[in-house]
């Protein structure tokens, strides 16, 4: 009979983690990635490559030394299981977009490029991404370029 009733545990608990909702494996983004004003970030400490989803962090990964030529970032984005209800509130599906920002310094700056939609699992995407400048540093530009302009049509 105790052989019954553990046999009988045994294979409920077998057969509820056979029905459990796993992610999908990821989607790989990589490249080379470049702070403001085109300067390579490899070996700048803290430097990271973050994923986000409606606002929310899905990926993060630390931009290190080149692993290959021109890639010094890997970033694994979990896919969700694209059932009717989200696993987790932050994993994007399927043909849905992520940003990607580029942490270092204390900034956080979003990047310039297009970032191509998720694929299917285990799609990689070669993205070279590049942190846009703060928007009032391309105020102070135009301005500057705008004054330089007019003096030099006055001489």
């Amino acid at each position: 009979m105790k052989t019954k009733i553990i046999f009988s545990a045994v294979f409920l608990f077998l057969a509820s983690v056979s029905f459990a909702r796993l992610s999908l494996p990821n989607n790989f983004y990589y490249g080379e990635a470049k702070g403001v004003g085109g300067i390579c970030l490899t070996g700048i400490p803290n430097a990271k490559i973050i994923a986000k989803y409606k606002g929310k962090t899905c990926a993060e990964a630390v931009i290190g030394n080149f692993i290959s030529n021109n890639i010094n970032y890997i970033l694994r984005v979990p896919l969700d299981d694209g059932y009717e209800y989200r696993f987790a509130n932050y994993a994007p599906r399927q043909n849905e977009n992520i940003d990607i920002f580029i942490n270092y310094e204390g900034t956080e700056f979003p990047v310039e490029e297009y970032i191509p939609k998720l694929g299917p699992a285990e799609i990689s995407h070669e993205t070279d991404v590049q942190a846009t400048p703060e928007p009032c540093s391309i105020y102070f530009l135009l301005l500057g370029n705008l004054i330089f302009l007019r003096f030099n049509a006055k001489n």
